[in-house]
């Protein structure tokens, strides 16, 4: 039986420490009982020791390893490089060993190369932005890592998953075209100036951005009389909402524009806009006869010096 020795009061477990690591270790082989007379559960018992040991083989092989999956990758890079050619295939078993142990499948790919962190280069990029706004540098690292969060590694990202990605985040197609436009441009980065063999594939991923005229044509369907009828009857136990749609109905001033607007600004004839979203919308707007005497009795009932 591998691994298992006999002995007169039962059998044994034993491995031989390899002699690269014999003075780490402090022993030329590993030998414990396995505290029983029975074949059948000297094989159950020997494996969990076996492994046991050879987990201690690989640490000293490998330096002692750090517990953070960042510093343990850069300690396996970095020892993996000092490895002669014919022997990273043994270098690359242990790390596969290690990958196992610690239930991290991805270690081993990103650990020897064979996969590349999609995040890898990122903070290099943004700082190489430096002719940028700051807000602008923040929403590209804010959408590359959203992006990230789900294609972890270069390698796994296809057209047709990033695809199905987009789209179950149920983005307006502008924010669609700004999060792929700003992971395209740092992957075509990556390539051209870090050497990723990965040439991007999202092109064409993200909905089109239609015409705005006709964004808003689709959007600013016309209210019907009964449209205006229903929202003045459905507000009726809302006196400041009420108030609001009544005005907004007859003036056609924006919300922000009546709920600012003061007593002192309202003349006889007129409703003077101060404040406006735009230079452009500061103006008078004409009150309409129908609701003079409403707008009269707005001004006296009002309690804080604004209209509404």
């Amino acid at each position: 039986m591998k691994h298992i020795e006999k002995r007169r009061n039962g059998y044994y477990a034993n491995l031989r420490v390899p002699e690269d690591v014999k003075d780490q270790i402090g022993k030329v082989r590993y030998f414990q009982s396995l505290k029983t007379t029975d074949p059948m559960v000297a094989q159950e018992r020997v494996g969990a020791l076996i492994s046991k040991w050879k987990a201690e083989i690989r640490n000293a092989r490998l330096g002692g390893l750090p517990e953070d999956r960042e510093e343990l990758l850069e300690q396996i890079k970095s020892g993996r490089a000092t490895q002669p050619e014919d022997g990273l295939w043994l270098f690359d078993d242990l790390v596969s060993d290690l990958a196992s142990d610690r239930n991290d499948p991805e270690l081993f790919a990103e650990a020897t190369g064979r996969r590349t962190k999609t995040t890898l280069y990122l903070d290099e990029y943004l700082a190489s932005l430096d002719d940028q706004a700051p807000k602008t540098v923040d929403a590209k690292r804010s959408d590359i890592l959203r992006f990230a969060a789900t294609f972890k590694f270069f390698e796994t990202i296809t057209t047709v998953a990033a695809k199905q990605w987009l789209a179950s985040l149920k983005l307006a197609p502008r924010t669609q075209k700004r999060i792929v436009g700003f992971v395209n441009v740092y992957w075509r980065w990556c390539v051209e100036e870090k050497g990723l063999a990965i040439e991007p594939c999202l092109k064409g991923i993200a909905k089109p951005v239609g015409s705005k005229k006709k964004t808003l044509a689709r959007l600013r369907d016309i209210y019907r009389d009964e449209d205006v009828k229903l929202l003045l009857d459905a507000s009726r136990d809302d006196p400041s909402l009420h108030s609001l749609i009544r005005l907004a109905a007859y003036t056609g001033c924006r919300i922000e524009e009546l709920c600012s607007l003061k007593v002192d600004n309202v003349t006889d004839d007129c409703l003077e806009i101060k404040e406006s979203k735009t230079s452009a919308g500061v103006r008078d707007v004409p009150i309409h006869r129908d609701i003079k005497q409403f707008v009269v009795s707005l001004k006296e009932t009002s309690s804080d010096g604004y209209l509404l």
